[in-house]
C-alpha cells in the first residue's frame, strides 16, 4: 500500500503542465523628436559703414556679408537687436 505522497505524485505527473509563456524583451518607449524651430521672418537691416563686413549672426549663426555695392539685406529677427547696438547697423526703411 502506498502513503499519500504517492498519490501526490501520480496526480501531479497525470496533470498537464500549462505552458509557459516567453517574456516579450524589453523595448525602450518610443523617443519624440524635437520639434523644428518656428520659422523667423527676416529684417532688412543696412550697413552704415564704408568698408565690406562680415558678421555671424550670434542667434542664427548665419554669415552675412555686407559690402558697400550691397549695404542692405535681410537679416534674421533673432540677430536684428545685437546688430542694431553696435551702431554700425539700421533697420532700412
Amino acid at each position: 500500500m502506498g502513503c499519500c505522497g504517492d498519490k501526490r505524485a501520480q496526480l501531479r505527473a497525470s496533470r498537464p503542465t500549462p505552458p509557459r509563456l516567453a517574456a516579450a524583451p524589453h523595448t525602450p518607449p518610443p523617443v519624440a523628436a524635437p520639434a523644428p524651430e518656428p520659422e523667423r521672418p527676416d529684417v532688412t537691416v543696412e550697413h552704415v559703414g564704408r568698408t565690406s563686413v562680415r558678421v555671424r549672426g550670434p542667434a542664427s549663426g548665419r554669415l552675412y556679408t555686407f559690402t558697400p555695392a550691397r549695404r542692405v539685406q535681410p537679416v534674421d529677427a533673432a540677430d536684428v537687436p545685437i546688430l542694431l547696438r553696435s551702431r554700425m547697423f539700421r533697420e532700412a526703411r
